[in-house]
């Protein structure tokens, strides 16, 4: 991570640097497990019918390995897998009998746009296939544009499908960072950073269709204002309602007889080390020193019910009230039982931490002036 310890006039590190070295370490630990948990054909998490994820996770998983120097041949590895497994439409899907999304698309594009990895003919494919799913009239990116394959897939020929094939926002974060990384045109990305603009809610979060929790959503969108150089709306509320949610022992989302989440930890603190301000400074660390302390032995972190399914024509996924926990179908939440996705949630914010808020990494001049949002979409 390149944190060299300084030392005070008495020759012992600062509490600051003390600090940095544990991030380092911890943060080697959570790739060392990632790592030992690949396989030849990439990394798999989250059961549901129709098995687990291995494409989209696989894209994920490796775009938190990104910064890891050990990492570089099994990702070259895990590159040329993907690309043999792209669809004819240019995306890729949630494994390879799930039909080709906008999420995992996103991914992949995201983690290997510009490595040599993946060819580039097939990563503008990818883009182009990423494109398509945006909505024409008001910006935003869907998970799904046709319903056939789901309908099949899930045996569902009589239900609507309608929530799934809108602009989701945590999905429309992803595909404007992944297509920024591809050097789409800014103007090209303006409707859908509008629609992040105006679904941005009164205390500065965004809500996810896809995840538990704000967190998720709201890192992804902040990455997406950064990727395409846009003035970030409403810092001052994000930073505020950030600090305000934060437990006092330094986790978020605690729920009931339980300790925070290190996932959503985890994006609380990548979102922090986004705005990298003075004030937000004892938050993050806090937050940090948090996960530091409940890393599990094996390097890894623990895992919770994180990612919701909602039903296909449920809009409003943040309303139900009737989840089932570890659950198949839809209407449930699970859990990544393996722990490789909330683990590369955390090594990837490590990652941010150690790229903006201590290197210094400074974020694109803004290209893109949003008019003031008056309504939600």
């Amino acid at each position: 991570m390149g944190v060299s310890p300084r030392l005070s006039s008495s020759g012992e590190a600062t509490r600051a640097d003390v600090t940095g070295l544990r991030l380092q370490k911890s943060r080697v630990r959570g790739e060392s497990f990632l790592l030992a948990q690949a396989k030849e054909s990439g990394w798999s998490d989250f059961l549901t019918p129709v098995g687990e994820s291995n494409q989209w996770v696989s894209g994920y998983v490796a775009g938190a390995l990104s910064r890891c120097d050990q990492a570089a041949e099994r990702l070259s590895a895990i590159g040329r897998r993907l690309s043999a497994a792209q669809r004819i439409s240019g995306g890729w899907g949630f494994n390879a009998k799930a039909p080709a999304d906008a999420d995992s698309t996103a991914a992949v594009l995201t983690t290997f746009a510009g490595t040599g990895r993946i060819p580039v003919r097939r990563l503008q494919r990818a883009a182009s296939f990423l494109a398509r799913h945006e909505d024409p009239d008001r910006g935003g990116f869907c998970t799904f544009r046709r319903t056939l394959g789901l309908r099949f897939l899930m045996r569902a020929f009589r239900c609507s499908f309608h929530a799934w094939c809108s602009p989701q926002l945590c999905v429309t974060g992803a595909a404007i960072e992944a297509l920024a990384r591809t050097g789409k045109a800014d103007v090209q990305l303006r409707r859908s950073i509008e629609f992040l603009t105006v679904a941005q809610r009164d205390d500065g979060l965004w809500d996810a269709y896809w995840w538990h929790g704000p967190y998720y959503a709201t890192a992804a969108a902040m990455r997406a204002f950064r990727s395409v150089g846009a003035s970030l709306p409403n810092a001052s509320a994000i930073e505020t309602s950030l600090i305000e949610r934060q437990e006092s022992d330094g986790s978020w989302d605690r729920r009931a007889n339980r300790t925070g989440l290190a996932f959503s930890t985890a994006c609380a603190v990548a979102c922090l080390s986004q705005l990298a301000t003075p004030s937000s400074r004892p938050a993050l660390e806090s937050g940090l020193t948090w996960l530091i302390d409940h890393q599990r032995d094996d390097g890894s972190w623990a895992s919770e019910p994180i990612m919701q399914i909602p039903h296909p024509y449920d809009s409003t996924p943040n309303n139900y009230e009737h989840w089932r926990e570890d659950g198949l179908g839809t209407g449930v939440l699970i859990r990544d039982q393996h722990r490789i996705f909330t683990t590369a949630t955390v090594v990837r914010a490590m990652g941010d931490v150690d790229a903006i808020a201590v290197a210094g990494e400074s974020p694109p001049e803004p290209r893109i002036e949003l008019p003031v949002a008056t309504s939600r979409y």
